[in-house]
């Protein structure tokens, strides 16, 4: 499990689920009682109340209260359609936070995008396809107070070394990175190399974990790595070997410095970077509680 501790005034954070919204239409999410600044999401890839499957959909999306700033990496597969060929397809795209894409023809079966943000919460609006997105979305809602937040791409460089990310417009408390082996926005990447590699990692002055999965082509052979404690970033192939081994420099004015130790040298790969505006009390810190209000995200 991972901790990720958040310091500001005015923090709150809601960890709840909901369906996903039929074509052409919006799903209100009330639950969280107060207007986000930022909704993390996931998905199951089951309908409600099915029995397992044999495909899996799995992957991250994160909107921000801005605008369009929404950023969904997604990906998936059906291991018994295909078991001798790589039959994963993923996709990364700026203007949905998630959705679902179809392995056997590289289409978009469903995509929603988080918007409606009001006082009780965000509204799930169908946003692409012709399926209804009948299964479970979990999410986390974040009101970050008086804490700016940012989500947006980046570019891995195609050397080792400490490469410098801005345009944040603030100095970061916490980062947490969606990573693929993408080389285009808004585009679906299937039965190619890299299409069924993510990962997830978390970042602190403090702490770094990351986490990455992947499958290979055959039924059965599936392999996954997990890398915990040491890096913000460390995304595997399809046989366990470390593509990219990342650490985080610093926190600079107006974005993070990352230090990458291992990295794809002949492509850079499109990965997006969430932020949260750092606060004015260092951590670990001891004090008086009762004058500021503490929050953690918790990652399992």
């Amino acid at each position: 499990m991972t901790a990720i501790f958040f310091t500001g005034d005015g923090l709150e954070f809601y960890a709840g689920s909901s369906i996903g919204p039929d074509v052409s239409s919006s799903i209100d999410v009330t639950a969280p009682g107060f207007q986000p600044t930022a909704v993390l999401l996931t998905m199951s890839g089951q309908p409600i109340g099915s029995s397992w499957g044999s495909w899996s959909y799995p992957g991250i999306g994160v909107a921000v209260d801005k605008a369009t700033d929404e950023h969904g990496t997604f990906f998936g597969k059906r291991p018994d359609a295909k078991p001798d060929s790589n039959d994963w397809s993923m996709s990364l795209f700026d203007d949905f936070t998630y959705g679902e894409v179809r392995f056997d023809g590289d289409t978009i079966n469903y995509a929603f995008s988080v918007d409606g943000w009001d006082s009780s919460g965000f509204s799930l609006t169908h946003s692409s396809g012709s399926t209804n997105a009948n299964e479970e979305v979990f999410y986390l809602a974040m009101d970050t107070g008086d804490r700016d937040v940012t989500v947006q791409f980046i570019d891995t460089p195609t050397s080792t070394g400490v490469a410098s990310f801005t345009g944040f417009g603030f100095k970061p408390q916490a980062i947490i990175i969606g990573q693929t082996r993408i080389t285009t926005v808004d585009t679906i990447s299937g039965a190619t190399v890299g299409a069924s590699e993510i990962g997830v990692g978390f970042g602190s002055v403090n702490n770094e974990n990351s986490y990455s999965w992947t499958d290979k082509a055959n039924v059965g052979d599936m392999v996954a790595k997990t890398k915990a404690e040491s890096e913000v970033a460390n995304l595997c192939d399809e046989d366990g070997a470390s593509l990219f081994a990342v650490t985080i420099d610093s926190f600079t004015s107006d974005g993070v410095d990352l230090n990458f130790t291992a990295t794809d040298t002949g492509a850079a790969r499109k990965w997006f970077i969430f932020a949260i505006e750092e606060t004015d009390v260092a951590l670990p810190i001891l004090l008086d509680f009762r004058k500021r209000r503490f929050n953690a995200l918790l990652v399992r």
